[in-house]
């Protein structure tokens, strides 16, 4: 489908002038295409999986996601992750984002190229996964 501006009308809910490479501690959302349940299952409902997190089964989709998520650090040096909460078709994360001296030249990433690098690994290894069924 052709970019429709009509349609395709998404409001930016970033602020303006703000410097999303800046310390802190950032909450992100990412959700599935199309909102798919690809992710993970609730077991007994999700009041009660929320009491007990073992009621959530990671699917694939949902296991690569964790070890992407965890690697985080590993590519950005200045970039702790705290806790994922893998939904069936969304996942809620906390990224802390540390400023220090650097010895390269390279910038400190935004969280909008830490959530980008995220997202490109995690379907890279998921169509590593499917051509190997």
């Amino acid at each position: 489908m052709a970019f429709d501006p009509e349609i395709h009308h998404r409001r930016s809910i970033r602020l303006k002038g703000y410097d999303y490479s800046r310390n802190g501690a950032y909450f992100v959302t990412v959700c599935s295409y199309k909102k798919e349940c690809l992710f993970s299952t609730v077991g007994a409902g999700l009041a009660s999986a929320l009491n007990n997190i073992s009621e959530i089964e990671l699917k694939t989709p949902g296991k690569i996601i964790l070890e992407n998520w965890n690697r985080i650090p590993e590519r950005f040096k200045n970039v702790m992750v705290d806790n994922i909460v893998i939904m069936p078709n969304h996942i809620h994360g906390i990224i802390i984002i540390e400023k220090r001296d650097r010895v390269d030249a390279r910038p400190t990433p935004t969280i909008g190229d830490i959530i980008c690098s995220f997202k490109s690994e995690c379907v890279t290894d998921y169509i590593k996964f499917i051509n190997i069924i």
